[in-house]
């Protein structure tokens, strides 16, 4: 039997994947009584195939013994059942507005952490480093447009309430901050991004985000040690 605390969830993550953050993130900020299991993604556990057989984290068992798995479609669900903590709007079109810019996050953004990371192996190919810097620069420029344009006072996407859809975006930021600086780059200083700074700045001060996610430098480490294997 794998290891879980019968009586309230349990979460099993790795502090250093960017999809387990998310769900850490989301009970944090519901004020979830949660058991937290660490899982080494360089050596699972046996047992974890029980917990879930794609052998991916994070995974949430209930007290009931039902697991969900899938880091988006469990923090919503972390979301729904806590409607206190208001972490997703109850509105409709609210809900339409979240889901949309985390499409175009989804496919515009976070996807370039994994197209540079690629690009960090010796010998290094500088004029597609820099063409890769060039695409992501011209969304993350249209990412501060739209944060903007839902809020013009932030610093989160709903102003200054934080939730759902700054969640589920932000860890991938992070690894972009992180792979910028490996490939000799800084994602610090590009005109027109001032919102997105200031959202990043926000995220990195709350008090959730300093519990449940690891140090900078253990972040880098990771990613270093993840170039490797994509």
């Amino acid at each position: 039997m794998y290891p879980h605390n019968a009586n309230k969830l349990t979460v099993y993550v790795s502090r250093i994947c960017p999809y387990a953050n998310r769900v850490i993130l989301s009970l944090h900020e519901a004020g979830a009584d949660f058991e937290e299991i660490l899982i080494d993604l360089n050596n699972k556990p046996e047992w974890y195939k029980e917990v879930n057989p794609a052998l991916q984290v994070p995974a949430l068992r209930l007290a009931n013994g039902k697991i969900l798995v899938e880091s988006t479609q469990v923090a919503e669900f972390v979301a729904d059942s806590y409607p206190e903590a208001n972490l997703l709007p109850k509105d409709p079109f609210e809900r339409y507005q979240v889901r949309m810019f985390l499409e175009f996050y989804n496919s515009k953004v976070s996807p370039y952490f994994i197209q540079l990371l690629r690009l960090y192996k010796q010998p290094r190919d500088e004029s597609t480093i820099d063409q890769k810097v060039s695409e992501l620069t011209q969304n993350l420029r249209e990412l501060n447009r739209r944060l903007k344009e839902h809020s013009s006072e932030g610093p989160y996407f709903d102003g200054s309430h934080f939730g759902f859809a700054d969640i589920i975006s932000f860890p991938f930021y992070e690894r972009l901050d992180i792979t910028f600086e490996m490939l000799g780059r800084s994602i610090d200083n590009i005109e027109g991004l001032d919102r997105v700074y200031e959202w990043a700045r926000a995220i990195r001060g709350r008090e959730s985000y300093k519990t449940g996610i690891p140090e900078r430098q253990d972040i880098l480490k990771a990613a270093q040690s993840f170039s490797d294997k994509v």
